[in-house]
């Protein structure tokens, strides 16, 4: 994902941590809740955190896992620092996604 000439998002790593019960029949129709949050974030990277639950099954998780997300220099595709402006963004969003979180105390992790 390139933003503008000089930077570009990529995909570092991607993580399963974990799969829910194999007995667990999942319809087409099934109702599923798939969140994310913003766990960690450093100069260059950051790591979100994702779960997918069938809110059919009671809430049940059926994975979790995460991705680490790296800035780079588009030119030299090498990590670069990420704006100030973009992590002190960021930063408010440790712990969700959403917005009407931000104001909640952050959290480390939801795979916790």
């Amino acid at each position: 994902f390139l933003l503008g000439d000089a930077a570009a998002v990529v995909v570092a790593s991607v993580d399963e941590l974990g799969l829910g019960p194999a007995d667990v029949d999942l319809a087409l129709d099934d109702e599923l809740l798939v969140t994310a949050a913003l766990q960690q974030i450093g100069p260059a990277s950051m790591i979100i955190g994702q779960r997918v639950l069938s809110k059919t099954e009671h809430n049940t998780l059926l994975c979790e896992g995460s991705i680490r997300i790296g800035w780079v220099d588009a030119g030299r595709m090498r990590p670069a620092r990420m704006p100030t402006e973009l992590v002190g963004t960021l930063e408010r969003f440790l712990g969700s996604m959403s917005p009407r979180d931000a104001q909640r105390p952050a959290r480390v992790s939801l795979l916790s």
